[in-house]
Formats: C-alpha cells, sequence, structure tokens
C-alpha cells in the first residue's frame, strides 16, 4: 500500500510514525499510539511503568499537548483507569486533545510516591 486517504485526510498526517520511549524521574514512558479522529481530536495512547517508587498522577490527568505552532492544547478527555501505579507495575494513560492539529509534544505530569516534586514527562508525537 502506497498511501490511504481517510474522511480525514491523508493517513501519514492522521498516524504517528515514530517510536519514543523515556525514563523521568525513574518510570518509562513510551507513546504506544497517537492519531487524528475524524471527529477531529488527537488521541495518543501512552504505556507508563512506574519505577522503584510507584507513581501516583494527580485527577484528572495534568496532560497537554503543544503543537508545532506553538499553541497548546489541555487534554479534554482521557482514561483514567487508576490514580496510582504500584513499583514495577505498567498502565495505560489514553488522551484527548479536541481541535487540536496532529502532532507535537504532549507533556504529562505526575510524581513518585513519598517525594512531592512533581515531573513532567515531555513526549514527541511525529
Amino acid at each position: 500500500m502506497t498511501s490511504w486517504t481517510t474522511p480525514s485526510g491523508e493517513l501519514p498526517s492522521l498516524l504517528w510514525s515514530s517510536d519514543f520511549s523515556g525514563a523521568i524521574a525513574g518510570n518509562t514512558v513510551t507513546l504506544t499510539s497517537a492519531y487524528k479522529t475524524n471527529g477531529g481530536e488527537m488521541h495518543a495512547v501512552l504505556t507508563v511503568t512506574a519505577g522503584s517508587a510507584g507513581i501516583d498522577f494527580m485527577m484528572p490527568y495534568q496532560a497537554q499537548l503543544v503543537a508545532s505552532d506553538g499553541i497548546a492544547y489541555a487534554a479534554q478527555s482521557f482514561s483514567a483507569p487508576r490514580q496510582s501505579l504500584p513499583a514495577g507495575v505498567t498502565g495505560y494513560v489514553v488522551l484527548a486533545f479536541p481541535q487540536a492539529p496532529f502532532g507535537g509534544t504532549i507533556y504529562l505530569e505526575g510524581y513518585n510516591v513519598g517525594t512531592p516534586d512533581v515531573w513532567k514527562a515531555e513526549i514527541p508525537v511525529v
């Protein structure tokens, strides 16, 4: 297949194409999926693995997308399967950014159990 057009446009402009996995404060965040829906939302699925301290998330998730034009979009809907991840446990964070263009950088905030310091993961979506 060399191309695919959807009701929202050409597939390469609607679906992520670069893998990302990074460490922040002893935890691992991986971009599992990102895509633009026909309804105009950009969705992102992150896989988060807690380090040795475990993770607490602020609820609702504190996440934003900064698009390539510099405009910031707050996550408006999300999955909240749990507010925390015990040490070594992996979970998914699903975020939706209404009316956001596809691509940019997602910032997700959390903090390690037992510490007051907030960390901010920076996840490129390209």
